[in-house]
């Protein structure tokens, strides 16, 4: 017995049977023999392929091609849903991104439905480790910027070191056999001192007035020093050859 086939489809149908390869161009009836039929509708048929039997016509062959180009569509559709699913959970496990068919893509353009976009887990994964180096770099630069502000900050409180320790160098001696700077009082008093010393040294030519001077200034006697003390009373021993008073003379 023999069968026909038909192709309502916009697909070109391939089958192979016992080494035999049968082709059905879109819109094509073939007449093959029977288990050749039933074998190729088996593999076929969810594509589209369709049999014709005797009497099929007119509306009857148009209802059953109708039903074959559904068949092709549905199959189309599942043929990119399952490829788009297969990428996406390659995806999902950082696995390579699989080419699609030339098959495929026709589908997806006939259905008008999008094909998954490429992905490059390894370039992903190359971005991700990019920015971890960058944002590594980045708190290194930081970590130097601080560095060099410490040691400018350092440097700096050195040189102040430096300079107060030559301050303090100047007012008390740095070693080198320079004196100490005298402080304000000290110089006011050594001032008072030598002023004291011209007067004390003027006295000699005026033994008269001499012990009238002691009396009057007795609060400078006691406060000069004890090399200026000893000089005053030896200037009263010689002028007076009596011992120097112990408290201020009552003049007459």
């Amino acid at each position: 017995m023999a069968i026909v086939l038909m192709n309502p489809t916009n697909e070109r149908f391939e089958g192979l049977y016992i080494g035999t390869v049968t082709v059905i161009e879109p819109g094509q009836k073939v007449k093959v023999d029977d288990q050749r039929g039933k074998f190729l509708l088996n593999e076929l048929g969810p594509r589209g392929l369709i049999p014709l039997e005797y009497g099929d016509e007119g509306e009857v062959e148009r209802r059953k091609a109708e039903g074959g180009r559904r068949r092709n569509l549905e199959f189309k559709k599942k043929q990119v849903v399952r490829y788009n699913q297969m990428n996406e959970a390659r995806s999902n496990q950082k696995l390579p991104y699989v080419e699609p068919t030339k098959e495929i893509k026709l589908y997806a353009e006939e259905l008008g439905i999008g094909l998954l976009e490429p992905y490059k887990f390894q370039d992903d994964q190359a971005e991700r480790m990019a920015t971890l180096r960058e944002e590594v770099t980045a708190k290194d630069r930081l970590i130097a910027a601080k560095d060099r502000d410490l040691a400018a900050m350092q440097n700096q409180m050195t040189g102040m070191q430096d300079q107060l320790n030559q301050l303090m160098a100047l007012i008390k001696g740095n070693g080198d056999g320079r004196a100490e700077a005298p402080a304000p009082a000290q110089e006011e008093r050594d001032v008072e001192l030598i002023e004291l010393k011209k007067e004390i040294g003027y006295l000699p030519q005026k033994k008269d007035h001499y012990e009238t001077w002691i009396a009057n200034n007795w609060d400078k006697y006691e406060t000069a020093p004890p090399e200026i003390q000893e000089d005053m009373r030896k200037k009263w021993s010689n002028f007076y050859n009596r011992p120097f008073p112990s408290e201020p003379p009552v003049l007459i």
